[in-house]
């Protein structure tokens, strides 16, 4: 849980810290453009997050299998595949990776596109 927190803590004070910057090149005041960069920036990282726990719950897992057991058929195989079921079903779906970065980034997105919504209010 410490690695969480500090990871968080990281990543939210690099978002906050590229926010300020980039609002300085902002055509809106410094305060609009700071808040419109906050958003989009804590936007990408949700985005990141939701790609690595999808990936992490194994989503993709069964295509890919299926698509290199396609891929090692060729045509006499494909034919002789189709009466043996026992070679496909011994082999079992790749591992899942763990990340341990998907958490702090769905916090800290999560964390600045609300502060960003709340502080245009």
């Amino acid at each position: 849980m410490n690695y969480i927190v500090q990871r968080l803590s990281i990543i939210t004070g690099i978002n906050i810290f590229v926010s300020l910057l980039l609002a300085f090149f902002g055509e809106n005041t410094y305060y609009i453009s700071f808040m419109n960069c906050l958003f989009f920036i804590g936007l990408f990282y949700i985005v990141i997050g939701a790609f690595l726990f999808v990936v992490e719950g194994g989503f993709f897992n069964g295509i890919i299998f299926s698509m290199k057991n396609f891929l090692k058929l060729d045509k006499l195989g494909a034919y002789v595949a189709q009466f043996d079921d026992a070679d496909l079903e011994a082999t079992g779906y790749p591992s899942q990776k763990k990340y341990n970065i998907t958490l702090p980034f769905l916090i800290s997105g999560l964390l600045c596109c609300l502060a960003s919504l709340i502080g245009v209010i």
